[in-house]
């Protein structure tokens, strides 16, 4: 099972994702924080996330652009400098289209960069390319350390 930490501060967005998530039948475990401090203390394993088996360490990361106290931008930063955690896949998952916040994520370590859609079709589609996406890099980074790839369709539609 796929392991998502969603770096979310609309509960509509995070509702809509997870319903995508859901709909295209992907086997997945989505975990949310509602900005870049939760998204640290989340990632450190400090506090309420401290117990592994409640809040377990991603897979994949999918992050928003604009949120308060700590922005997505300042997340990838704080990714890129933190070596333990640098090596982790990161989407940005934004409703900007705005080419100088792509060009700046992918600056800061994105590794990929997917622009809120408009439609639950459109949604449900980036959900399947993205899927595939991770799930080759998963297949890929299992080759050397011998585990399955996290990204896995259920067998439940």
């Amino acid at each position: 099972m796929l392991n998502i930490l969603l770096i979310e501060d609309s509960e509509d967005d995070a509702f809509l994702l997870e319903k995508a998530l859901n709909r295209e039948g992907i086997n997945c475990s989505l975990r949310r924080v509602e900005n870049g401090v939760q998204a640290v203390s989340y990632l450190e394993g400090e506090g309420n996330h401290a117990d592994r088996n409640i809040s377990p360490f991603p897979d994949v990361v999918f992050t928003d652009l604009n949120m308060p106290v700590m922005d997505g931008f300042e997340v990838l930063h704080w990714l890129k400098t933190h070596p333990k955690r640098s090596v982790l896949p990161v989407m940005v998952f934004s409703a900007s289209a705005d080419a100088g916040d792509i060009d700046r994520a992918y600056r800061l370590g994105a590794n990929a960069y997917l622009v809120k859609p408009s439609s639950m079709v459109e949604l449900q589609a980036s959900v399947v390319v993205a899927h595939e996406f991770w799930k080759r890099c998963a297949k890929a980074a299992a080759l050397g350390t011998g585990n399955g790839g996290a990204w896995e369709r259920s067998s439940a539609n």
